[in-house]
């Protein structure tokens, strides 16, 4: 193989590395209006519109999923989302970190929660997944 061959090879390897590395990436971009579309779904599952925005807001937009997240989550039924533990991986922290103590919260909350094995991470979102549970 001569250096000329060599040359446009490697530069035929780099330009399909760089296209498959994110040369299409709409799908692993942030949400676009994750609230609105987090919260329509949520209320189709029967949910309060003023809980469902506030749980989206905390807990799972807070989390930024990207839009291949969101429209997996978009596409599950009521019952798979109620069962599943971070839908679509949304929320899932590579680290494996611990919840953080909530303290004094405005519902009475304190201490670690865990929501459908998801960490609350504020105590709006705690607040909001027990006024769900209880009404």
């Amino acid at each position: 193989m001569d250096l000329r061959t060599l040359t446009w090879t490697t530069f035929g390897l780099l330009a399909l590395t760089a296209c498959d590395s994110g040369g299409s990436g709409s799908g692993s971009e942030p949400a676009a209006n994750c609230v609105d579309r987090c919260a329509a779904k949520v209320q189709s599952c029967g949910q309060d519109p003023q809980v469902a925005r506030s749980f989206c807001e905390s807990s799972i937009c807070s989390s930024t999923p990207t839009e291949d997240q969101l429209s997996c989550a978009e596409g599950k039924t009521c019952e798979e989302i109620a069962m599943e533990d971070n839908v679509c991986g949304i929320g899932e922290t590579d680290a494996g970190g611990s919840c953080p103590t909530l303290s004094n919260c405005a519902c009475g909350i304190s201490g670690v929660v865990e929501i459908n094995g998801r960490c609350a991470m504020t105590c709006e979102e705690a607040c909001a997944a027990l006024e769900g549970a209880g009404g």
